[in-house]
């Protein structure tokens, strides 16, 4: 549900379209407003999973309009100023009236924000200016706000950045998977009703599903999480070298071996993740598009001269008013 509000005296408007510039199919959508009178304002009020693109563009009073923040509340931060002083473009029709509307630029502005358990995501686009105009313009204060889009975003995108490694670790950074996590209803990273090593398993499979492959990601692989299909993704000696790093005190993310989440590389993440994986590609690729390969032989590792069996949407919502 998506919920348009302001304090007082606000209204829509139809103003003059815009005649021609790249922009120029945009016309409908850009002379459209949702205005206030008044410095105050706007708040939008959504629920859901969501990337959003919004527009600040004015085809009458132009850069005479004010500045103003973006101001997100959403499941995991409160009135976090997201930009501040964003302008409003445009073309001073009013102020000028020989000017034709055919903009080079208009003002977007892109960012991301959660839902936690159900609670609302709140937007406000506050007043910070008086604009391009003198104080005494009648226009000065004001705010334009033509049109917003919407984007659903994905469970095993924690950030905004696609389903790649630095979700994964931010998954890990949790706490001890393999112990598990105590977290409230509705937490970001509970992917399967609690946080535990098998959220890090969910991950994987969200993930190849989401970067276009046929089958999961799989555990061990520690450096083809950010490709997309039809790039081939493999868990090969790359990715023991990079094990064998963070086996050696490097570190505790996905990257350099902790495959089970309890932020340390050890023997467990070798013999219970890496290898089977190893195993069953045969240090080789596992994309696009392609079902593990069944094991056919045994694998020797020199780990401990250890003998290894082969065993092994997007939605887009517009607003126009």
């Amino acid at each position: 549900m998506v919920t348009l509000s302001s304090e007082d005296d606000w209204y829509s408007r139809d103003y003059r379209v815009i005649e021609g510039g790249p922009f120029l199919g945009l016309s409908d959508l850009l002379s459209d407003h949702v205005l206030r009178n008044t410095e105050g304002t706007i708040t939008m009020t959504l629920d859901g999973l969501y990337s959003i693109k919004v527009y600040h563009h004015d085809t009458n009073f132009g850069e005479a309009l004010g500045s103003h923040d973006i101001v997100l509340t959403d499941g995991m931060d409160a009135n976090s100023v997201v930009f501040s002083d964003v302008p409003t473009s445009g073309t001073s029709v009013e102020l000028d009236p020989k000017a034709i509307p055919a903009p080079n630029s208009i003002t977007t502005r892109d960012f991301n924000f959660f839902v936690s358990g159900g609670s609302q995501v709140k937007i406000d686009f506050v007043s910070t200016g008086q604009g391009g105009g003198p104080p005494t313009s009648p226009v000065g204060g004001h705010m334009s706000f033509n049109r917003f889009e919407l984007t659903a975003g994905s469970p095993c995108d924690f950030d905004g950045g696609g389903c790649v490694l630095s979700d994964i670790n931010l998954l890990m950074a949790q706490g001890d998977l393999v112990d598990g996590v105590s977290v409230g209803s509705g937490n970001l990273y509970d992917l399967d009703n609690d946080v535990d090593v098998d959220d890090i398993t969910k991950w994987l499979s969200l993930t190849g599903t989401k970067n276009g492959y046929g089958s999961p990601a799989l555990h061990g692989d520690t450096d083809n999480l950010d490709n997309t299909s039809p790039t081939p993704r493999s868990v090969d000696i790359t990715d023991f070298q990079n094990f064998l790093g963070g086996f050696t005190g490097a570190g505790s993310t996905g990257e350099v071996g902790n495959f089970d989440g309890n932020g340390v590389v050890d023997i467990t993440d070798f013999s219970n993740f890496f290898l089977p994986s190893f195993a069953a590609t045969g240090g080789g690729t596992y994309g696009p598009g392609q079902s593990i390969p069944e094991p056919s032989a045994v694998l020797l590792l020199g780990v401990g001269a250890v003998l290894v069996p082969f065993s092994l949407s997007e939605n887009e919502v517009r607003f126009n008013r």
